[in-house]
């Protein structure tokens, strides 16, 4: 893994070198999702995570919602 010193500026924004975006494919303007765990930050692409359970599992691309949480909104079961 390569890894890359960069400063966090007043707002607290960090650039993702270019090379980083296009290895994860985020190309444009996207969303992410950004998590901790203990002293590690992770960036992921936000297209593969369910936006009401967190499932990566069949996530609908339009909806950012996955097959399981459509079938309990569908069944009032959410």
């Amino acid at each position: 893994m390569e890894l890359v010193e960069r400063k966090i500026d007043k707002l607290g924004r960090i650039v993702l070198p270019m090379d980083f975006r296009k290895a994860l494919g985020l190309e444009g303007e996207v969303e992410v999702v950004i998590g901790v765990s203990g002293n590690t930050i992770t960036v992921k692409g936000a297209e593969s995570i369910c936006r009401l359970c967190g499932s990566a599992q069949n996530v609908s691309k339009h909806l950012k919602i996955c097959s399981e949480c459509i079938a309990k909104i569908k069944t009032n079961d959410l």
